[in-house]
């Protein structure tokens, strides 16, 4: 997987991912932040580690989540059929990882990205 793959928006808001990055730093003190990055294309992307997952916030509503325990559950899970997809989501409240994205500040509506499987974000 190409952990740099992201999707471009025109709609960035540079003060809505100030405001998320900013949440992200003070929920969590173990957290590990990298250098704060800017794409050719005007991008902003801030990627932080904490155990062994790393959250990628993307300046246009766009979140990356890749870990080794995510990468092997998409691997073996089929979410194309209900009981696969409610497994999925199970696992992801399980493990707080919805819990991250929204303590985050994700919003009903702005994708996911965890390796090849990309949704929208609803409650």
């Amino acid at each position: 997987m190409n952990k740099y793959e992201y999707n471009i928006s025109s709609e960035n808001s540079p003060e809505k991912f100030k405001t998320i990055c900013s949440k992200i730093e003070e929920t969590y003190s173990e957290l590990q932040k990298d250098v704060l990055l800017v794409d050719v294309d005007g991008t902003t992307i801030q990627v932080y580690h904490i155990n062994k997952l790393e959250i990628t916030v993307y300046d246009d509503d766009y979140y990356v989540v890749t870990g080794v325990g995510v990468e092997k559950m998409i691997g073996y899970t089929n979410i194309d059929t209900e009981k696969g997809f409610a497994f999925l989501q199970k696992y992801l409240r399980e493990k707080g990882i919805i819990a991250a994205l929204e303590e985050k500040g994700i919003e009903e509506g702005d994708t996911v990205k965890i390796y090849d499987l990309e949704f929208d974000y609803y409650k």
